[in-house]
C-alpha cells in the first residue's frame, strides 16, 4: 500500500516542485555555470 501511495504522491509533487523549484534542473544549470565560468 505504501509503494501505491508513492507514485501517486509523487505525481502531484512534480509540477508542483518544478514549477515552485526552477533550480530544480542541475544538468541544465551546470551547463549554463561552465559556459558562463568559461
Amino acid at each position: 500500500a505504501q509503494m501505491v501511495k508513492l507514485p501517486i504522491r509523487r505525481e502531484r509533487a512534480f509540477p508542483r516542485v518544478v514549477k515552485e523549484r526552477p533550480w530544480k534542473y542541475p544538468k541544465p544549470q551546470k551547463k549554463t555555470a561552465s559556459q558562463l565560468l568559461n
